[in-house]
């Protein structure tokens, strides 16, 4: 992954923002903090098992001991048992490694320590690449704009690209609209009447957010052929704080909405009986209401009991769920 530079930026902006983007990345890494187990049987009457792990998104020194003991659990699952496994990842955009290359973490790096085994598979399952560019682009929290410093950053996800200064709000339509359409593809599928209740109910949430946002977009002028870039830089030239904060709040609640979705299908669709989801703590939890929903009940569940301004890692041995029996069957009547 390359990052270029205009030859008219001085040092001390790519100092400045080489440190900002620096601390953007490191919020990127993720720490694990819940496992659960859950059951499933469609309409086929097909079984699956679905084993969902949660992370929040800070630094910390567990990301490779977490990593380690993945890695430790999965090849071991191999000796045990020959059932495919599928596991589906929030990979980070490949930036991110560039200032995490000593620091290997699940997200990052798992996909690649399973590629030996037999009977594992990993999938970048990430679909948002103009949101995170979009999301960057208008993130509030920063004091002065970062689109400035990094212009021809790349941000991409396991099919697409996307450089910062090229993407437009078109770009941004055409993501969701993609997504938003293989979804509803799959609800006019063979499925139950339950998935095409809940993929109905979800749409049309997510249908909602879309023309709120959208009133935003035209309440402030901006047409579908500008440049995210362009918008970015005259909203913070003019101090439109507020209008740049709605931006990417709208964005960002959109395109997870959208996310979370897209992994429910994916994880219905797949012909595996085993499947993993490893991602943001609350996309989890969105998605487990939906199985849920669907059906799917919860055999076993760990925590870590972490909190916003307290993350705990979740320990090793939670993270050992493949095989764990279903908490009813270690229940002791006395």
């Amino acid at each position: 992954m390359k990052l270029l530079f205009s030859a008219n930026m001085t040092y001390w902006r790519f100092i400045g923002g080489l440190f900002l983007f620096c601390f953007y990345c490191v919020n990127l890494n993720a720490v694990l903090v819940d496992s659960r187990k859950l059951i499933y049987t469609d309409l086929n009457g097909q079984t699956k098992q679905f084993y969902l792990f949660g992370d929040v998104h800070r630094s910390s020194q567990a990301d490779q001991e977490q990593l380690t003991a993945m890695q430790s659990i999965l090849t071991n699952r191999e000796s045990k048992e020959t059932d495919l496994l599928h596991i589906l990842i929030e990979q980070p955009t490949s930036v991110v490694r560039m200032f995490n290359e000593e620091v290997p973490t699940v997200l990052m790096d798992l996909t690649q320590r399973v590629n030996g085994l037999n009977h594992t598979r990993a999938e970048n399952t990430e679909i948002r690449c103009v949101a995170h560019a979009a999301t960057f682009l208008f993130q509030p929290d920063f004091d002065f704009n970062p689109c400035e410093v990094f212009p021809e950053m790349v941000f991409d996800t396991a099919k697409k690209q996307c450089v910062v200064e090229k993407v437009t709000v078109a770009d941004l339509i055409d993501e969701f609209l993609l997504y938003k359409g293989k979804i509803q593809q799959f609800k006019n599928s063979n499925v139950s009447q339950s998935i095409k209740k809940i993929i109905e109910k979800e749409i049309s949430t997510l249908e909602q957010k879309y023309e709120k946002f959208f009133k935003v977009i035209r309440k402030l002028s901006i047409s579908n052929d500008e440049s995210l870039l362009t918008i970015s830089q005259k909203m913070y030239q003019d101090e439109q704080h507020n209008a740049r904060e709605s931006i990417h709040l709208g964005i960002r609640d959109l395109f997870a909405h959208l996310f979370d979705l897209y992994i429910f299908k994916r994880m219905i669709k797949l012909d595996v009986s085993k499947i993993a989801l490893i991602a943001g703590f609350l996309h989890t939890i969105f998605v487990k209401q939906m199985l849920e929903e669907a059906g799917a009940t919860v055999l076993v569940f760990h925590t870590s009991n972490f909190g916003v301004n307290n993350v705990v890692p979740l320990e090793p041995k939670y993270l050992d769920i493949f095989t764990e029996l279903p908490w009813y069957d270690r229940c002791t009547v006395l």
